[in-house]
């Protein structure tokens, strides 16, 4: 079992092994270090790594246990080491186990050794044992293809806020904003219900994670948010939202909901002056004219409620998802596949979808609009449909249509009407918002 194999020798006096409570203090210098932005030591990166650890409060979901770390026992000294944050993620609402890879990090003297290689095979050994269906990480560009991951989910800012287009206030604010206190949790998490069904893929935060958010976090930490309630005068709850304003960049708004019944017509703009004041609070020399992300998914009702004043960035990024066992995964979500199909031309169809991967492939078997069974192997060139390498992974999660691979990748090949009908219906594009936690 890989959660008893450790420790590893890799050689030249490195151990691989799993972190304890000891290393606490010394994972916390690491990351600092290591993700060090020129001389500047990444204080907040430190602070996010003794959030993880839970060395001010229990983390909700991980700790010393699901970090690994390389140790040069010559010197006793960490020379690289990552983590994960297991959590539950929503597929059109069938929920499933998955974790985030984060704070991977090496010294520069122990890279190039293959130290990250080691410690994903490791991992991912760990979430196949544990029935953790998909992995994701966010990060340096490309790098995570080599290890089974691919760009699947829209990641970044969907739109951003400008000074110029700020609506300026007439009269009072229709609604005010509070910070949250660990007595909203439940108000939270039912927001964030409500809302999920508007998306394709999410994450889930239950009230545990709402009251870690709230009071939980190091304030020095990337990942720490300042969580506004949105109310009315009277105290009625209407929503919220939860930002992050960095010491010398753009804020970020990272989540944002309101009740049903609430007009985001109204509700907008009374948060974008609240985010522009909290810009401004921090008394920098200079006044931002872009002075904020909203990292609300490619498509949100604020875009819609404002789409003369939030302007679009020319370029998102998008997080990498590897899927462990694909079929597996597969399986778990046929009810919606089934019901996508049963609302399709294709509805009852009976026969198989084979797809072809080049070094790999799956075999779909539907029987009355079912999904009988789904099937890994190595497919024939000839098959009724190609994907070239990962980009199923764009299809299955909705981050592109078939038309666009098709178009986009020479070696996308669909060789039958039927094969086109049903991979249409089965996958189309969808949008999603994923919050991971932290």
């Amino acid at each position: 079992m890989a959660e008893s194999i450790l420790p590893i020798e890799l050689g030249d006096g490195l151990v691989l092994r799993r972190a304890t409570a000891s290393d606490i203090d010394a994972l916390i210098a690491f990351n600092t270090i290591v993700h060090s932005r020129g001389d500047d030591p990444a204080t907040d990166a430190g602070a996010s790594t003794a959030d993880l650890l839970g060395k001010r409060h229990p983390h909700p979901v991980t700790g010393p246990e699901n970090f690994t770390v390389v140790e040069d026992t010559a010197t006793g000294a960490i020379a690289s080491s990552l983590c994960l944050i297991p959590q539950t993620w929503n597929y059109a609402g069938v929920s499933f186990p998955a974790t985030l890879v984060e704070m991977v990090g090496t010294l520069p003297e122990y890279r190039n050794r293959g130290l990250v290689r080691k410690q994903f095979e490791v991992v991912h050994r760990w979430c196949a044992e544990r029935g953790v269906l998909v992995q994701a990480i966010a990060g340096i560009p490309w790098y995570y293809r080599q290890f089974g991951y691919e760009y699947a989910v829209q990641f970044g800012p969907g739109r951003t806020a400008r000074r110029a287009t700020t609506p300026k206030l007439d009269g009072e604010e229709p609604v005010r904003l509070r910070a949250a206190v660990e007595g909203d949790a439940a108000f939270l998490a039912g927001l964030e219900d409500v809302a999920r069904g508007r998306w394709l893929l999410t994450s889930v935060r239950d009230e545990q994670h709402w009251r870690y958010e709230i009071a939980g976090r190091d304030s020095d930490s990337d990942s720490c948010t300042q969580i506004q309630i949105i109310e009315r005068p009277d105290g009625r709850l209407l929503g919220h939202v939860a930002y992050v304003v960095p010491p010398d960049e753009v804020a970020w708004i990272v989540s944002f909901e309101v009740v049903p019944e609430v007009s985001w017509l109204e509700v907008v703009p009374t948060v974008l002056r609240h985010v522009l004041a909290a810009v401004d609070a921090r008394g920098a020399d200079e006044k931002m004219e872009t002075y904020a992300a909203m990292e609300l998914g490619p498509e949100h009702p604020a875009y819609r409620a404002m789409p003369d004043i939030l302007s679009t960035p020319p370029k998102g990024y998008a997080l990498c998802l590897r899927v462990s066992d694909l079929p597996a995964f597969i399986t778990r979500v046929a009810p919606v596949l089934e019901q996508r199909l049963a609302g399709s031309v294709a509805h009852g169809y009976s026969g198989e979808l084979p797809i072809n991967f080049y070094r790999g492939g799956i075999r779909l078997v539907l029987q009355d609009g079912k999904l009988s069974s789904v099937v890994a192997e190595r497919l024939d060139v000839s098959v009724a449909a190609s994907l070239p390498d990962l980009t199923f992974l764009q299809l299955l999660f909705g981050y592109r249509s078939l038309a666009e691979l098709d178009a986009w990748y020479p070696d996308c090949v669909i060789r039958t009407n039927e094969a086109r009908v049903l991979l249409n219906a089965l996958f189309p594009k969808q949008p999603s918002f994923v919050w991971p936690v932290w």
